[in-house]
């Protein structure tokens, strides 16, 4: 069975930055269809569009890091690299997801 952990992060930053996102503004309600629409096609394209290349971009440091470090430093760099896109895919998705927030809230 293979792990999704890339795609689940996405989904779940999505799904936290929604609710976030429609609780602190004043003038959405969390209760609407644009915030149903929002956090729920958002998790989905967020699986697929940040969660993807994320996983891609794990499994080619673990491919790389195995292929072309000794085993010393090979399980030390995999560890880095893994916590270093963790977290850009936490802030990438938080981002995109405000800035699909602003898009969709004051411009309808």
């Amino acid at each position: 069975m293979q792990r999704h952990f890339p795609e689940t992060v996405a989904t779940v930053v999505w799904l936290l930055s929604g609710l976030f996102l429609y609780i602190s503004s004043g003038a959405v309600t969390v209760l609407s269809l644009s915030a149903f629409l929002f956090i729920v096609i958002g998790m989905f394209a967020a699986a697929v569009v940040i969660g993807a290349p994320f996983g891609f971009a794990e499994k080619l440091i673990v491919h790389t890091a195995s292929r072309y470090l000794g085993a010393r430093w090979v399980r030390p760099a995999i560890i880095a690299a893994g916590v270093v896109l963790l977290v850009a895919e936490v802030i990438g998705t938080f981002l995109v997801a405000t800035w699909v927030f602003v898009q969709v809230n004051f411009v309808l």
